[in-house]
């Protein structure tokens, strides 16, 4: 529903005067298939970015100094 309602949003914040929304809606102009399917598909990588996430964190850990 969300990726029908984008061709309109992109058209409203291009008649504001906006320039931050602007650089945005630039960066989903140059991959609008990308944006339009992750906002419709069914997949999620929130499973992958959860276990990447934890490993970040992990190596932060090990990385402090221990007195």
């Amino acid at each position: 529903m969300a990726a029908l309602k984008l061709p309109q949003w992109i058209k409203a914040v291009r008649a504001d005067d906006l320039p931050g929304l602007h650089t945005f809606v630039n960066g989903l102009e140059r991959d609008l298939a990308a944006v339009t399917a992750g906002l419709t598909l069914p997949w999620s990588s929130g499973v992958v970015e959860g276990h990447v996430n934890r490993i970040i964190l992990w190596n932060l850990w090990c990385q402090v100094p221990r007195a």
